[in-house]
């Protein structure tokens, strides 16, 4: 018992010694890492699916409602030279961006370039006779764009490691365009044609939204869709027998829906 009385007496002093105390203090627990950011630059790819509308309008010249037809002409090929057409494909491209965390807002640039691949050729056939125009006609227009590249703005909210963000900005599209009017049994000339194209970079605007989530200290990935719109092109067709002119109008608009990762450097 004595025995024992001097051993925990021993114990009491050691620990209570600066030797102990620092040993203890060298065994305690490693601070916490520090919380993760979304702050720095940023590359990557992505995959999805691309879709889209161009819209077509047909513009008469005035001769067509003093000569062939007389003053119907014009509304009715007006009404047949009206087109929607509708494209879709699968879509892939990369991006770079850089951003800065102020708390939880995350905020910076973005640009992107992506293969879109949409196309399409409507035709339409009035075959008539119709009491003002007496021979049949076709419509055909055909709509391209290969590719489109983004340069935008993103701003979210990031909770931890994801992040909610909106997204908008200017966009750049491939673009071309055709519209044929032929008049196929036109008599005393066995063909009447007037026909135009176009090809253009255009410049437009995007906007959209996505989420994204830091799945490593390096590696992100994302949903993303984004809207794009371009304006309104006129091109002038040529005319049909030197004296019936007619150009027409067309509209491009894009919608992007795709899945993406990013390496965080």
């Amino acid at each position: 018992m004595k025995k024992l009385l001097i051993a925990g007496a021993a114990l009491a002093a050691l620990a209570g010694s600066p030797v102990f105390a620092a040993d203890l203090a060298l065994k305690a627990p490693p601070p916490a890492a520090p919380a993760w950011s979304w702050s720095g630059f940023y590359a990557g790819v992505n995959l999805g699916g691309a879709w889209g509308t161009s819209t077509y309008a047909f513009q008469p010249g005035a001769a067509w409602a003093t000569g062939l037809g007389g003053a119907a002409a014009p509304a009715q090929l007006v009404k047949d030279g009206a087109a929607k057409l509708n494209m879709s494909s699968i879509s892939a491209g990369g991006q770079i961006g850089y951003n800065w965390q102020v708390s939880n807002i995350v905020f910076g640039p973005e640009a992107d370039i992506q293969y879109i691949g949409l196309r399409k050729t409507n035709s339409f056939t009035q075959n008539g006779p119709l009491p003002f125009i007496g021979t049949p006609y076709v419509f055909t227009e055909t709509s391209r764009s290969d590719w489109m590249a983004t340069v935008r703005g993103r701003l979210g909210v990031a909770s931890g490691r994801v992040l909610f963000y909106g997204t908008g900005g200017v966009a750049f599209a491939d673009s071309a365009s055709a519209d044929t009017l032929t008049f196929p049994t036109f008599v005393p000339v066995p063909t009447f044609t007037g026909a135009g194209t176009r090809s253009s970079v255009q410049t437009g605007w995007t906007a959209g939204g996505g989420v994204e989530w830091a799945f490593s200290d390096h590696w992100t990935a994302k949903a993303e869709y984004l809207y794009a719109r371009f304006p309104t092109s006129t091109t002038g067709m040529n005319p049909i027998n030197t004296v019936l002119t007619q150009s027409y109008t067309d509209r491009l608009a894009v919608n992007l829906a795709r899945l993406g990762v990013n390496y965080k450097f």
